[in-house]
């Protein structure tokens, strides 16, 4: 695909922006002629954030994709994740570029 940072998700038929009532119905249409049940348009805002910050992806650029003016909003998606950082703060922890400079002491991230 040729995708460009303008292009839309759920664009009209011109291409123009959908706006989110005609996005709604058309969702709701699309699952109910499926008998699905359906559980609102934010979950696939949702299911996208989490995959998102899962594959790190990183909280400013989601919060640019998602539209959203405040980075608190943004914020809201991510802590509803049940997501483990204790292996990325190791991973990252700027203390371990002690340990590749040849020192004998290491810190240790207590997990408690």
């Amino acid at each position: 695909m040729n995708l460009i940072s303008d292009d839309l998700l759920f664009p009209k038929l011109n291409k123009e922006k959908m706006c989110y009532d005609t996005l709604h119905q058309n969702i709701s249409n699309y699952f109910k002629n499926r008998n699905v049940k359906m559980r609102g348009v934010n979950t696939f805002r949702n299911t996208f954030a989490t995959f998102f910050i899962i594959n790190h992806g990183d909280i400013y650029r989601l919060k640019i994709i998602l539209g959203h003016s405040n980075i608190k909003t943004t914020e809201r998606y991510i802590n509803l994740l049940p997501i483990n950082i204790s292996a990325d703060i190791c991973k990252f922890n700027p203390l371990d570029v002690l340990n590749k400079k040849n020192l004998k002491t290491r810190l240790k991230i207590n997990n408690a």
